[in-house]
């Protein structure tokens, strides 16, 4: 078995561990190699080709917290302070500073940039660090020995990767619970459009959160007239850009000390289901954006469009057509449970110690390394962090802080004695042994 970390999927989080590691590798440490599953190519998700936005859209979160944002390493004791230097090569403002774009986007007023802008900054940086890509979708995730075996298919063909840790990243495949033929689901909306609907047609986009705000936006871009966002919530929430609010995404220890209850309510507050507050400003000055409060609980397509039955905050059920209807909300982050083999499914069931393991059991067990407390061999989940170590793991609010925490227990202390000439450590398999980067 080597010790590889093997990711599941090529995103910030991914990039952000290989950054990591390849500043780890030049100071001495022993690091595992960073090996990276991804069906389609590096950010593709920021990109259309992904499905879950045209990249034009803008980004949700402010560009500087990039891959090494806080760069307050913490976990690495004297040599912190050069790992968070080091990193600095891979920030956004490098980036910039190299295509010779910083003063300009100063000047402008430093705004979020584009998907596909921000996806060009990740593969700039996948372009510099170390790490193995293979091309394909992750079917199989289970346990064999001491690690893990991914199968990947691509193309038809079914291979291997094996590693002593893995991470899963990603919000999962979009998967709507509403029937194709009545409900737009978010892949096809992007690839496809919502449909054959007029653009003076009146268009539902179900879901409060950021896929939802792209979804609005794009359909403010191509000119529809009339657009109703379906929320249970009495208002479509924002994320405040205050500090006392985005300390709490990058601040391990105050999130600690607040009680269960304070912590599920600040997630679903101030982190899921809510629009960034750029968008909302945005959005607020289409007149054709409107809101209506509502869970919906049924829909049915008709001759003169799509009938959802909406449930409202009193539990009366009221029926209101569109002319088509887009669900933002759709997403699956459970998607691993279904992908673990019978192994890695019973010693997952094992240490929530539940028959069946559930999304609220494994949330309430991720230690502080970002794995699952108490399973061997390593499980690392950053979506399923929020709660217990903070909301800002599972986004990117704090991707420096990630990769601090998830790559500590993997490496083991420099032996300062012996160097390469270029910085990297040398290892008992001979100074070629290290993978180059590759995009």
């Amino acid at each position: 078995m080597n010790g590889d970390i093997v990711v599941v999927g090529a995103g910030p989080k991914a990039m952000a561990v290989a950054a990591r590691a390849t500043v780890l590798r030049e100071l001495g440490y022993r690091v595992p190699d960073v090996t990276i599953v991804e069906q389609r190519s590096v950010a593709s998700n920021w990109t259309f080709a992904g499905g879950r936005t045209t990249g034009r859209q803008r980004l949700g979160s402010y560009p500087e917290k990039d891959v090494g944002y806080p760069y307050e390493s913490d976990e690495f004791g004297t040599d912190n302070a050069e790992i968070d230097r080091r990193l600095y090569r891979y920030s956004w403002v490098t980036y910039m500073i190299e295509r010779r774009e910083y003063a300009g986007w100063v000047d402008r007023g430093r705004p979020q940039p584009r998907h596909r802008e921000w996806a060009a900054y990740l593969r700039w940086v996948a372009a510099r660090v170390d790490h193995r890509l293979v091309h394909g979708r992750a079917t199989e995730l289970d346990v064999s020995g001491d690690g893990w075996r991914v199968a990947v298919e691509s193309g038809g063909r079914r291979t291997e990767v094996r590693g002593e840790t893995l991470m899963l990243t990603g919000p999962g495949p979009a998967e709507s619970r509403f029937p194709r033929d009545v409900v737009v689901d978010t892949h096809a909306f992007f690839v496809d459009g919502p449909g054959d609907v007029r653009r003076d047609g009146h268009v539902a986009v179900i879901g409060g959160g950021e896929t939802s705000a792209s979804i609005v936006e794009e359909l403010v871009a191509d000119r529809f007239e009339s657009i109703t966002v379906i929320t249970p919530d009495p208002v479509v929430f924002s994320r405040g850009e205050g500090f006392v609010e985005n300390r709490l995404f990058n601040a391990p220890e105050l999130w600690a000390s607040l009680s269960a209850d304070d912590r599920r309510a600040l997630i679903q507050r101030i982190d899921r289901g809510v629009y960034s507050t750029d968008a909302l400003e945005r959005l607020a000055a289409e007149p054709g954006v409107g809101h209506r409060q509502g869970r919906v609980v049924g829909c049915v397509r008709g001759d003169d469009g799509v009938a959802l039955t909406l449930l409202d905050g009193h539990g009366v059920a009221t029926t209101v057509r569109f002319d088509a209807v887009v669900d933002g909300a759709a997403s699956n982050r459970h998607w691993f449970l279904s992908a673990l083999g019978p192994t890695a499914r019973e010693r997952l069931a094992a240490t929530v110690g539940a028959a069946e393991p559930t999304f609220a059991l494994i949330e309430e067990r991720i230690d502080r390394h970002i794995a699952v407390d108490g399973l061997r061999p390593r499980l690392v989940l950053p979506m399923l962090a929020g709660y217990a170590q903070g909301p800002g793991f599972p986004n990117l609010t704090c991707l420096g802080r990630l990769s601090d925490r998830v790559l500590r227990p993997l490496v083991t202390e420099p032996d300062r004695t012996r160097a390469r000439p270029d910085g990297h450590a040398m290892t008992d398999a001979g100074p070629d042994a290290w993978m180059v980067a590759t995009d």
